[in-house]
């Protein structure tokens, strides 16, 4: 339960302290004496989004701190998923900062808010009149059933599964698609595979064929130069290779050749040699070089068929030619493989459809097993609030569809007056019969949930009176089990709190503040009871009234 709340620097809380019981506690105070305030304040600790401009003073920050008595919770499993030391009374702080930061904290352990949210959401519950306007939403009422019911975990569950089908079906369909375009570009795919096999990419080198098509174009050129080279080295007449000889057939006649000379004329024999070498080389390519006008078609035709593919499918080279050619095969092997890809998802659908029926079964027959229960609950808690011929159904209509909440819709139905059809609550309540239903919706829900302490903020809009005093006792009776914090402007309910604490505010020279002061007094209580019933001015009819009240 929540033992004490501190705020500080929080709109118009400048600082404020205050420790609260275990059974009935309820606040009162003039409209606009800052009772929303603490409201807010009390948000912070749950994880609701940081409202910046709430900063009092602008060098101060805000913090909004909470002592929670949770030693009999077993919550212990929690403390330890999350590094966070366990206390028996457990401190949740939240600071927030004029620069725009949050801060949370456990225990002195800073928190990331979604860690923040799933620890007080076991704490505390806050309804608030705005949640009267969420009793139409499918959202709010399967929260309601589902945690009745007890089948939260197995809808967590099928929404998984249900991620899963829709990303299977949509992988499907995406197959499917893909499978019709790509038989429709199927001959497309084949020509082009085709084209790019008629050549042999494989073991052609652009390099290569180029130089061999310079070498043919230039054959006559090129031979007749080489022929003039290979005279030049070995003509009869004027040769290079006849000078040799003579050279070296002059070296050899020489009788008397010393150690320099007999160099001399090893190395003129050895050029010699190698000219002789050289000479018939350059003489047998120039044999060789003969023009080949076949040949250079040939190789032109291939080189302008290897340009040609380059550019039209606007590569630089073989290489991503030959990826291209990869891509086009590829995508045929696809498409006769289809079928297969195709079956095999269908039959991965199935199962996971025969799946998703399973558990949304499980889930429908423990929701309508648990229906009927809070349909009495809810029922029998209306006769006591002095409706006694309403009627409150659960419906659960069946959908062949698949949908966030299994195979189903809900609505809340009632009927307020003998005879009438049931129509969805927000349609034929009055403001006053929904805070009632409401109040009931909760109460059932904290009762399957074992939520520890329930905000009730203003739970009695729209009804006073004899209303008033009994919807106050059911309260009173709920105190048993669980702590409640109602804010209140009726001094019916007020009047059966354990604990009175009053809001005011208080101006001073500088500013005004709120206040927040717990009435220990029994005069305190019996005069605030009284201006709740007369106003400012306390009656000595107001004061009976009052009296009256409190020795219920």
């Amino acid at each position: 339960m929540l033992t004490k709340l501190s705020v500080d620097n929080y709109a118009l809380i400048d600082r404020l302290e205050v420790n609260l019981d275990s059974g009935f506690n309820v606040i009162t105070g003039e409209t606009g004496s800052g009772k929303s305030l603490l409201l807010g304040a009390l948000g912070l600790l749950l994880g609701q989004n940081a409202d910046f401009s709430k900063i009092g003073t602008a060098n101060k920050k805000c913090i909004s701190e909470g002592i929670f008595d949770v030693s009999n919770y077993g919550l212990e499993p929690f403390f330890e998923e999350h590094d966070i030391d366990f206390e028996p009374f457990t401190i949740i702080r939240r600071e927030l900062l004029k620069s725009g930061k949050s801060r949370a904290f456990i225990n002195d352990t800073p928190v990331k808010l979604n860690v923040l949210k799933q620890l007080s959401s076991e704490l505390i519950d806050i309804h608030s009149q705005h949640e009267n306007s969420k009793i139409h939403t499918q959202d709010f009422l399967f929260d309601i059933l589902d945690t009745f019911s007890g089948a939260s975990e197995q809808l967590n569950s099928f929404r998984s599964q249900l991620k899963g089908h829709k990303s299977l079906n949509k992988d499907l369909a995406e197959l499917k698609s893909k499978e019709i375009q790509l038989k429709q570009d199927k001959d497309y795919y084949e020509f082009q595979l085709k084209e790019l096999s008629e050549i042999d990419l494989e073991n052609i080198h652009l390099s290569d064929l180029e130089d061999e098509l310079n070498l043919l174009v230039n054959a006559e050129e090129i031979r007749k130069q080489v022929h003039i080279s290979a005279e030049a080295l070995s003509n009869d007449n004027n040769g290079s290779l006849e000078s040799l000889k003579l050279a070296s057939d002059s070296l050899e006649s020489v009788k008397f050749l010393d150690e320099e000379l007999n160099l001399l004329k090893d190395r003129v024999l050895s050029l010699k040699l190698e000219l002789e070498d050289l000479a018939y080389e350059v003489r047998n390519k120039s044999d060789k070089i003969t023009p080949d006008e076949e040949r250079m078609a040939q190789v032109n035709d291939l080189l302008n068929s290897v340009n040609t593919l380059l550019l039209k499918h606007r590569t630089s080279s073989i290489g991503e030619l030959l990826e291209k050619k990869e891509s086009f095969s590829i995508l045929l092997n696809q498409a006769e493989n289809f079928d297969n890809e195709i079956e095999d998802l269908q039959n991965k659908i199935s199962k996971s459809d025969k799946s998703l029926t399973r558990l949304s079964d499980k889930i429908q027959i423990k929701r309508i097993s648990k229906k009927s229960e809070l349909e009495e609950f809810v029922n029998a808690g209306l006769k006591e609030l002095s409706m006694p011929q309403a009627l409150f159904k659960v419906d659960l209509p069946v959908s062949e569809k698949y949908n966030h909440y299994g195979q189903t819709s809900i609505q809340f139905l009632v009927s307020t007056n003998k005879g009438t059809a049931l129509s969805p609550i927000s349609k034929v309540a009055s403001g006053g019969e929904i805070s009632r239903v409401m109040f009931l919706i909760k109460a059932a829900v904290a009762s399957k949930k074992s939520i520890k302490t329930l905000v009730l903020d203003e739970i009695d809009t729209g009804i006073s009176g004899e209303v008033a005093s009994k919807l106050a006792g059911l309260i009173k009776g709920m105190s048993d089990q669980s702590q409640i914090l109602v804010v209140s402007h009726l001094a019916q309910m007020a009047s059966r709190a354990n604990a009175h604490f009053k809001v005011s505010k208080q101006e001073n020279e500088i500013t005004t503040v709120t206040l927040l002061e717990r009435l220990h007094r029994q005069e305190d209580v019996l005069n605030e009871l009284a201006q709740m019933l007369s106003g400012t001015k306390i009656t000595d009819a107001a004061l009976k009234n009052a009296a009256s009240l409190l020795s219920e």
